[in-house]
């Protein structure tokens, strides 16, 4: 097995910005919720989708139905983490599963990160290497991530392709068990999720606002109900001709061993359906030579 001091320092602390907190949305439960929420700066006007309080039915059916309205999307990205140079690239998704983002310093992918899934792998390539740390590229399989063991597992129930979900496109499963839609004080709809993981249960609760149906906060809880993570999706632009609306802000939130690190993800320009290149290669991890590859399933 692979010993877990490869991940001590500022590689480690990259590495986890990403698979930490781009998953924030993965989880469901209390109270807090409605007391995490941060107002951003006033949004363009939105369509209106609910004239009224939606059942559980009509909120889950709104949900999921964003994730039809397209097939592809590409953006632009500024990324600043703390502690780190603010990185800047380009993201490219294709639904369900597959996510490619390049992202550098000055714009530079060779001096940043590569982050991607496919519908089998996820992999987190971290270019910029310390002193007496040899170059190392992170993966695991889906299916192998979720029930494995490992001592990273258990403290990052999280993957990158979990950032869909920051911009709104959230993928309930069968299994999930959903309670509400509440509503809270400031007015927004409140709805709690429980899904069942090898690991025990993790609880999500989601922000959605009362009228335009835009998904405003998710948080994430471990099955002891101990916060892991929030993410805040702010300034949604309005897309009629997608039926859409996208957040062109998220704030990302991580909560480890009594410490908290933040993530900033800045989205502009944002392309529907237009994805161009060899697919084989835009969702193929790379094997790039002399990068050792580490699957998270088997570190110790």
């Amino acid at each position: 097995m692979i010993s877990n001091r490869i991940y001590r320092g500022s590689h480690l602390r990259l590495f986890l910005g990403f698979i930490i907190a781009v998953a924030v949305s993965k989880v469901c439960c209390g109270t807090a919720s409605a007391q995490l929420f941060r107002f951003g700066k006033k949004a363009d006007p939105m369509p209106v989708v609910f004239n009224r309080k939606p059942t559980q039915a009509e909120l889950l059916q709104h949900l999921n139905s964003i994730n039809s309205k397209f097939k592809q999307l590409s953006s632009d990205l500024r990324i600043s983490l703390d502690g780190t140079p603010k990185l800047r690239g380009t993201m490219q998704l294709e639904l369900p599963r597959r996510l490619r983002i390049k992202a550098g310093v000055m714009g530079v992918s060779q001096f940043g990160v590569d982050v991607g899934s496919n519908n089998q792998d996820f992999w987190v390539w971290t270019k910029v290497n310390l002193p007496n740390q040899r170059p190392a590229i992170f993966h695991a399989s889906h299916e192998g991530f979720r029930y494995a063991q490992s001592s990273v597992r258990q403290a990052i129930p999280l993957e990158p392709v979990w950032l869909l979900e920051g911009l709104g496109l959230l993928q309930f499963e069968p299994g999930d068990v959903h309670k509400g839609p509440d509503v809270t004080p400031e007015g927004y709809l409140k709805l709690f999720t429980i899904r069942r993981t090898p690991n025990g249960p993790n609880f999500r609760v989601t922000l959605i606002h009362a009228v335009n149906g835009t998904v405003l906060q998710q948080a994430l809880y471990d099955s002891q109900e101990n916060l892991i993570a929030y993410t805040d999706s702010k300034d949604y632009k309005s897309f009629p001709k997608q039926g859409v609306s996208l957040p062109e802000k998220i704030e990302m939130h991580l909560f480890q061993n009594g410490q908290e690190a933040k993530m900033v993800i800045e989205a502009s320009d944002f392309q529907f359906d237009s994805l161009y290149g060899d697919p084989a290669q835009m969702w193929s991890m790379p094997q790039p030579k002399g990068v050792q590859a580490i699957d998270l399933t088997k570190i110790r």
